[in-house]
């Protein structure tokens, strides 16, 4: 990184790409809950993203996690 050119830049630094803020936020939701049993999962709705802020190099980073209901789905691991 470039880090004169980066604070000539639009945004004063360098910042960090938003895939890999995202890629954040399963580590961060693990402290609050944890899926087990599970053999693959998804990505789903990827499509609504928006990253509405730049997130500066070396800032703290922290998620909002809200559990609304847990339901069993019926079905165990497939393996």
């Amino acid at each position: 990184m470039d880090q004169e050119k980066a604070a000539q830049g639009p945004f004063g630094t360098t910042i960090a790409h938003g895939f890999l803020t995202l890629s954040l936020v399963p580590m961060l939701a693990g402290e609050v809950y944890a899926v087990e049993g599970i053999a693959m999962g998804i990505n789903y709705r990827a499509n609504r993203l928006r990253f509405p802020s730049t997130v500066p190099a070396g800032s703290r980073v922290r998620t909002d996690v809200e559990l609304l209901a847990v339901e069993p789905s019926g079905q165990g691991a497939r393996r």
